[in-house]
């Protein structure tokens, strides 16, 4: 627990947001613009019939940023947040500046052709291709035989500059906590190692089911960061970190003829996740020629399968990973052959 998060009271929280505020509206007073912050002090115990008796005392600070720019033919929306059970990693200010700077890309309209070419999802578009991990690493899945990882285990399924860890005790991170909602303690766990699937996520009951040793993932999850007390527990990742790459996304950027930066989707999770496919539309995205950003791209749909991209198609990992929600630290990922649909 931070006592400068638990110390924080409305007034500042007030004043925070408004600073906020008049740093993006400096920009473009005619946008509008919601800023969310938060606080939150918990204890939270843990009992069971077994004699089992544990506490812990957690502070959570989070900024939330939502901004929508509506002009004639044209209506852009863009969020952001930061997250930690620490103050003073949560930057409001920056994360001002980076909606501030997404506007200015943003300004011009650019087309891009249907067809297949190199995506490159930055820190926040990568969960695009890190959720349907999030399903296909789960133990329960594995266990009843649907993720395609199921018969990975110590094998080559991903590119070996591609590694992938869970860690459950890192530093003030908002999922971070000494056990899981089953009283497990947590750990850090190579998931993926240059490439090579070493461990799937297991609660209690998953873990008994497989024969296999819980991981300390059993968590009363209502979403990547809430917890619900009514929920039984089931498998939940806390903390993903992918080890970033030796490459700077300006070079990498440079290197491709013509690429998709993209940075949100919407309808993150639609298409078939368990396969690993996804289909998104593109809320958040611009064009890329030699480096070179052309504009922002409206109508457009990006569709692929992660196994095959992260196998088959991996072109680069930035050199640089970003915090995303809280809970996500990872660098920009791109890949080739994505599909992309634009209409208009």
């Amino acid at each position: 627990a931070d006592p400068r998060v638990e110390g924080l009271d409305e007034a500042q929280l007030i004043a925070m947001g408004e600073e906020i505020t008049d740093r993006i509206k400096a920009y473009d007073p005619e946008l509008q613009i919601e800023v969310s912050l938060s606080k939150r002090v918990e204890e939270v115990q843990l009992l069971n019939t077994s004699g089992l008796e544990l506490s812990d005392r957690r502070t959570l600070f989070s900024i939330t940023i939502d901004v929508t720019r509506a002009r004639e033919g044209d209506i852009f929306m863009i969020y952001d947040s930061v997250s930690s059970r620490r103050l003073e990693d949560v930057d409001g200010s920056a994360l001002a500046e980076r909606i501030v700077e997404k506007l200015r890309l943003a300004e011009k309209i650019a087309k891009v052709d249907s067809k297949a070419i190199p995506v490159v999802f930055s820190p926040r578009g990568a969960i695009v291709l890190l959720l349907p991990l999030m399903v296909g690493l789960n133990g329960r899945y594995a266990f009843l035989g649907t993720s395609p990882l199921k018969e990975k285990l110590n094998q080559q399924a991903f590119d070996a500059r591609l590694s992938l860890i869970d860690d459950g005790q890192l530093d003030f991170a908002p999922r971070s906590a000494p056990y899981d909602d089953e009283g497990v303690p947590t750990a850090r766990k190579a998931l993926i190692e240059r490439g090579v699937v070493r461990q799937f996520l297991y609660d209690l009951k998953t873990a008994a089911q497989a024969g296999a040793e819980p991981t300390g993932n059993g968590f009363k999850t209502a979403g990547l960061l809430d917890r619900s007390f009514r929920r039984p527990p089931s498998v939940a990742p806390t903390t993903w970190l992918v080890p970033p790459g030796d490459k700077s996304l300006e070079q990498i950027l440079r290197d491709l003829d013509e690429a998709l930066l993209v940075e949100q989707v919407i309808g993150l999770g639609q298409g078939n996740v368990i396969a690993g496919e996804f289909s998104n539309n593109v809320s958040v995205g611009f064009l890329v020629r030699r480096g070179e950003i052309i504009g922002r791209v409206k109508n457009t749909m990006i569709a692929g399968n992660t196994y095959e991209l992260l196998k088959d198609k991996l072109v680069a990992l930035s050199d640089r990973a970003e915090w995303v929600f809280g809970v996500l630290r990872a660098p920009a990922i791109a890949v080739d052959g994505v599909g992309v649909a634009s209409k208009g």
